[in-house]
């Protein structure tokens, strides 16, 4: 829409604001009296050619005379701007002043979306204890509520929780919910935080209504809650698009999955966890590049575990490493052909090995140029503890053929297929985590610092040759992020 600057003989009347649209034409009928920060609006009234200052929640607000008519004024809403729903002494008003007055007109900025990611508590937990919602946008809130009966027409039949959780949730903004309204909570400075005290009757599994002046959310709340267990994941460095599960125990009531400083967060919704709860699987939504960790949220107590640690990669085709001699290929996943999802580029091999030869007919995929993180890991940190790591998706289980492996160009042969984290074998047609221990290749290096030393050239190598029967098999493969892993665990 375009705006002429302009003035006229009443610029001394007093400013008028009939309302606030949104700035497309097609809804300038439509008036509002609500936004969110960053969002631009159409302030229209009359008398307001002479503007010379706005104020929206007692802050001043920049804006172009440009943009500025007897009858409109358009302005961006600041994304940093104060909320009342934090400073309770903020008005919630637009004020502006022209040189015929002041003019001002109710008005609500509203805080984003809020969301509980976790829940904190001492269980077992009864009435009068204190729980910790752990979340975002804990501002304007207007109840809270504990639920232990679901409405009648509200069965839970075989629904997971959030469900149940996002149906009340729609509810709670069109009727009224029976339940005990709760007036003892407190929200900490950022908002982050929700702190309530329990009322009285817990049922074993209740529900918990936040309702803020942008929306609701509801928790299940467990009388006694089990601390999870994880014994194992398929993958620490997952391929984007790929399936990722966690194995363990103790995972009912899981709430959320964490990763890094909360840079990927994947709901319960998005969560499929078994029957016996002691797997847990999902779909690689994003990928972190800071946190170094995974988060089990779970009420009674998260578990973490190490988890995409981007600093000890050496070679994934997007900025490290680069393809050496051999018939491997660069490969993007395409949704249509295998590996069907990657994380950038990815090296591919695809082959005939003719038995029972060595050198002839066979499949050689090889990386160089990768940078080693030497400093990363102390020297004396003690070889058996250190892998190779990298992800796999292996479409042959070597039935007839060999497979080797070397790293650096001085290093030692190694013949033996690839360990799967999840069985030690090869996992067919998905994306896993395949192991090697270091120690099978260094030598008499009992050291980090030792065996560093022996790496003339940064290299890796994985050979494909037939056995020596005369059979000949068919290998494709796929590899990515290649990286050295320090396993902590003591066994």
């Amino acid at each position: 829409m375009a705006i002429v600057s302009c003035t006229d003989d009443s610029e001394n009347n007093a400013p008028v604001i009939h309302g606030v649209r949104m700035i497309e034409p097609e809804y300038a009928d439509s008036l509002f009296n609500e936004a969110v920060p960053g969002q631009s609006i159409v302030i229209v009234g009359e008398n307001l050619a002479t503007t010379s200052e706005i104020y929206i929640n007692d802050q001043k607000i920049q804006f172009s005379g440009t943009y500025v008519t007897n009858t409109h004024i358009i302005l961006t809403i600041p994304s940093e701007i104060e909320l009342t729903g934090m400073n309770p002494s903020l008005k919630n008003e637009i004020r502006l002043h022209t040189k015929g007055g002041v003019a001002t007109y109710p008005f609500h900025i509203n805080a984003g979306w809020c969301q509980i990611v976790s829940m904190k508590a001492n269980y077992p937990i009864a009435s009068g204890d204190e729980i910790t919602l752990i979340g975002t946008n804990f501002i304007d809130i207007e109840s809270v509520m504990y639920v232990d009966k679901l409405p009648d027409d509200e069965k839970e039949d075989d629904r997971e929780w959030w469900e149940i959780a996002d149906d009340l949730n729609t509810r709670a903004a069109t009727q009224e919910i029976q339940g005990v309204d709760i007036s003892d909570y407190w929200v900490n400075a950022t908002a982050t935080e929700l702190h309530v005290k329990l009322p009285n009757n817990l049922v074993d599994c209740g529900w918990l209504l936040v309702k803020t002046h942008t929306n609701t959310q509801t928790v299940m709340v467990f009388k006694n809650a089990t601390k999870s267990t994880i014994t194992g994941i398929n993958s620490d460095m997952p391929v984007l698009g790929s399936t990722v599960r966690i194995y363990g125990s103790g995972f009912v009531g899981v709430m959320s999955i964490i990763m890094g400083d909360n840079e990927v967060i994947v709901p319960t919704k998005d969560l499929k966890i078994s029957d016996n709860a002691d797997v847990i699987e999902f779909t690689m939504p994003a990928l972190p590049t800071k946190g170094k960790t995974l988060t089990l949220v779970n009420p009674a107590g998260d578990v973490t575990i190490p988890f995409y640690d981007t600093s000890m990669v050496m070679f994934d085709l997007d900025g490290k490493g680069v393809l050496n001699w051999g018939g491997a290929k660069e490969i993007t996943g395409d949704g249509v052909n295998p590996p069907y999802v990657t994380s950038g580029k990815c090296a591919g091999l695809s082959n005939d090995i003719q038995g029972p030869n060595y050198w002839w007919g066979e499949g050689r995929m090889g990386f160089k140029d990768m940078p080693i993180p030497v400093s990363a890991i102390p020297e004396d940190t003690p070889i058996d503890k250190i892998e190779l790591r990298f992800e796999g998706y292996f479409m042959t289980d070597f039935k007839y053929t060999e497979v080797e492996f070397k790293f650096g160009e001085n290093g030692q042969w190694r013949r033996e297929k690839p360990h799967s984290l999840f069985n030690n074998g090869i996992l067919l047609n998905e994306w896993t985590t395949y192991y090697y221990p270091l120690s099978f290749l260094a030598g008499s290096a009992k050291t980090w610092g030792e065996y560093v030393k022996t790496i003339t050239m940064p290299e890796f190598v994985i050979h494909a040759i037939a056995n020596t029967t005369n059979n000949s098999e068919h290998i494709q493969f796929y590899v990515d992020n290649l990286r050295i892993y320090v396993n902590t665990n003591n066994n």
